[in-house]
Protein backbone atom coordinates (compact mmCIF):
# COMPACT_ATOMS: atom_id res chain seq x y z
CA UNK A 1 0.00 0.00 0.00
CA UNK A 2 2.87 2.39 0.76
CA UNK A 3 4.38 1.72 -2.66
CA UNK A 4 1.08 2.58 -4.35
CA UNK A 5 0.83 5.88 -2.43
CA UNK A 6 4.44 6.72 -3.23
CA UNK A 7 3.89 6.00 -6.92
CA UNK A 8 0.79 8.19 -7.05
CA UNK A 9 2.61 10.98 -5.22
CA UNK A 10 5.60 10.73 -7.55
CA UNK A 11 3.43 10.78 -10.68
CA UNK A 12 1.50 13.78 -9.33
CA UNK A 13 4.72 15.64 -8.60
CA UNK A 14 6.17 14.94 -12.03
CA UNK A 15 2.92 16.05 -13.67
CA UNK A 16 2.79 19.29 -11.65
CA UNK A 17 6.39 20.17 -12.51
CA UNK A 18 5.84 19.30 -16.18
CA UNK A 19 2.73 21.51 -16.32
CA UNK A 20 4.55 24.47 -14.82
CA UNK A 21 7.23 24.34 -17.52
CA UNK A 22 4.79 23.62 -20.37
CA UNK A 23 2.86 26.85 -19.81
CA UNK A 24 5.77 29.25 -19.55
CA UNK A 25 5.61 31.07 -22.89
CA UNK A 26 7.13 34.56 -22.93
CA UNK A 27 4.70 37.32 -23.85
CA UNK A 28 5.13 39.15 -27.11
CA UNK A 29 5.13 36.02 -29.24
CA UNK A 30 2.39 35.26 -31.73
CA UNK A 31 1.36 31.70 -32.49
CA UNK A 32 -0.06 30.99 -35.93
CA UNK A 33 0.54 34.15 -37.91
CA UNK A 34 -1.76 33.42 -40.83
CA UNK A 35 -3.17 36.06 -43.14
CA UNK A 36 -4.95 38.67 -41.06
CA UNK A 37 -3.78 36.99 -37.83
CA UNK A 38 -6.69 34.57 -37.97
CA UNK A 39 -6.83 31.79 -35.38
CA UNK A 40 -7.07 28.91 -37.86
CA UNK A 41 -5.95 27.89 -41.32
CA UNK A 42 -6.77 25.30 -43.97
CA UNK A 43 -4.41 23.52 -46.32
CA UNK A 44 -5.27 22.31 -49.80
CA UNK A 45 -3.06 20.00 -51.83
CA UNK A 46 -3.21 19.07 -55.49
CA UNK A 47 -1.43 15.89 -56.51
CA UNK A 48 -2.26 15.24 -60.15
CA UNK A 49 -0.73 18.45 -61.60
CA UNK A 50 -3.72 19.21 -63.83
CA UNK A 51 -3.68 22.49 -65.82
CA UNK A 52 -6.98 23.52 -64.21
CA UNK A 53 -5.20 23.98 -60.89
CA UNK A 54 -3.83 27.27 -62.15
CA UNK A 55 -6.69 28.41 -64.37
CA UNK A 56 -9.61 27.44 -62.11
CA UNK A 57 -8.43 26.83 -58.55
CA UNK A 58 -6.00 29.73 -58.16
CA UNK A 59 -8.58 32.46 -59.00
CA UNK A 60 -11.12 30.76 -56.73
CA UNK A 61 -8.69 30.81 -53.82
CA UNK A 62 -7.70 34.42 -54.48
CA UNK A 63 -11.37 35.44 -54.51
CA UNK A 64 -11.91 34.03 -51.04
Amino acid sequence: MKLKRFTILLISLVFAVWQSFAQSVPSGYSVGTWSGFRTAAATFTFDDDAPSHISVAAPAFEER
